[in-house]
């Protein structure tokens, strides 16, 4: 991390720490400042025919989903809250390339949120890319947080980095020492953590304003990676959800673990309806 970088963290974290329990779009907007004053390059990535989960959990009634539009990004009248990559009133598709990744992102937000005993249904479905997709390398992972048998990007992109013009190396390690830095970090007992990271995923969505989505390191699952899409992507069916789904059934054991109903459900899509196994 250059003298430039780190100086631009220790400013994001002492708003962070200013900013912690209120005025969280004050703390989007001045994170947002701070990214101005330097220059960046970001690494990109053609996809297609990529398998990707989703999970979904009913968070209104303790009942499944019984609408294939269910399983797709929230309209934006009912995003309420900054998330990983998106600010309030932004819809953003995400997805895993794991199902255990797509589930312990949901997760660690509905044991904080519910009391011991809460049940919700959560909806898992699989979903695969149908057109060539141009994504955004948001943050790149660790070494010993890639699958070996998954996603992996890091090699390349370092390999890219180097035998790129050393001006334009400094560009890319000014956006990925910095996203490193607080992608990484667990947004479990930090709210603000959110805030600051979709600040930047958004500051460097409008830099670069072709892209179909980002990719970043999952916090939560510890290993293997994140994928979010902008709502034209999924609009324009250049990802599609597979036929066969499943529910399971989530009950709150204490603010660390749920308990799985072992009775979960199968279920295949017909159209915009989602038909349940008796």
């Amino acid at each position: 991390m250059t003298p430039e970088v780190k100086n631009i963290c220790n400013k994001i974290e002492s708003l962070m720490t200013s900013y912690r329990d209120n005025n969280h779009d004050l703390l989007y907007e001045k994170t947002l400042n701070e990214l101005s004053l330097l220059n960046y390059s970001g690494i990109f990535i053609k996809t297609k025919e990529l398998p990707l989960h989703r999970v979904r959990l009913n968070d209104k009634e303790n009942k499944p989903f019984v609408k294939t539009s269910d399983l797709n990004y929230a309209p934006s009248k009912f995003v309420c809250s900054y998330g990983r990559v998106n600010k309030p009133g932004q819809s953003m598709f995400y997805c895993s390339e794991f199902k255990t990744i797509s589930t312990l992102e949901l997760l660690h937000d509905y044991l904080l949120k519910n009391d011991i005993g809460h049940e919700r249904y959560a909806t898992c479905s699989k979903w695969k890319v149908k057109k060539e997709l141009n994504l955004l390398v948001m943050a790149i992972a660790p070494s010993n947080r890639e699958f070996v048998n998954g996603y992996t990007i890091r090699d390349d992109c370092f390999k890219f980095i180097n035998s790129e013009p050393l001006a334009m190396q400094n560009n890319y390690f000014n956006l990925y020492s910095l996203t490193k830095h607080f992608f990484l970090m667990n947004a479990k007992n930090d709210y603000s953590v959110y805030v600051v990271c979709s600040a930047i995923a958004n500051y460097f969505t409008l830099q670069f304003p072709t892209i179909d989505g980002l990719i970043y390191p999952t916090v939560q699952g510890n290993t293997g990676y994140n994928f979010v899409f902008r709502p034209h992507t999924v609009d324009n069916k250049m990802i599609l959800p597979e036929s066969k789904v499943s529910i399971e059934k989530w009950i709150v054991a204490n603010k660390n673990q749920s308990n799985v109903d072992p009775n979960s459900k199968k279920g295949y899509i017909k159209a915009d309806d989602i038909i349940w196994d008796n």
